[in-house]
């Protein structure tokens, strides 16, 4: 049973406003809640003004080469005078130099905790584990922009735009 946030009346299943005082139903709320959300991590700047078309389709295969992992030094030194290919190129040693921060406090807070605690060695895996799929996540989705030819920045690596 749903109940009114502001009035405390039962709610029927699937109503979008309450029948007593007229507020949103919580679920409705939580669901905006949740896309305000989305949208201000997610908010990233788009330079696509500064990409010349050309550029971008004869770069984009080497710019999705650049996020995959110890690739981005590679592009980036092999393809310095495209300018779409070195955005992407950035973006990649950002989310390499994020992935090999990751992997090297797993190693050393996984040593530490494994000599204190039993169970850490079953978290620390979980943890990181997760963290690894949200930088499959970024990977993929560096590699979209770049197929599509945009020059969008990764989320969480920027501050949020306003």
């Amino acid at each position: 049973m749903v109940f009114c946030t502001k009035c405390g009346a039962d709610l029927a299943p699937g109503t979008k406003r309450c029948p007593a005082c007229g507020a949103a139903s919580p679920r409705r709320e939580l669901g905006q809640e949740a896309k305000r959300l989305r949208k201000r991590l997610f908010r990233t700047r788009e330079n696509n003004r500064a990409v010349d078309p050309k550029e971008a389709a004869e770069g984009k295969y080497w710019a999705a080469a650049s996020y995959l992992p110890l690739f981005a030094p590679v592009v980036w030194f092999w393809k310095k005078k495209n300018g779409f290919v070195r955005f992407h190129a950035r973006e990649g040693l950002r989310l390499l130099s994020a992935e090999a921060a990751v992997f090297l406090a797993a190693i050393l807070l996984g040593t530490l905790f494994s000599l204190t605690w039993k169970a850490a060695v079953f978290w620390s895996d979980l943890f990181f584990g997760l963290v690894g799929l949200a930088f499959l996540f970024l990977i993929a989705l560096g590699v979209r922009h770049a197929l599509m030819g945009r020059q969008k920045e990764l989320p969480f690596f920027h501050p949020p735009r306003t």
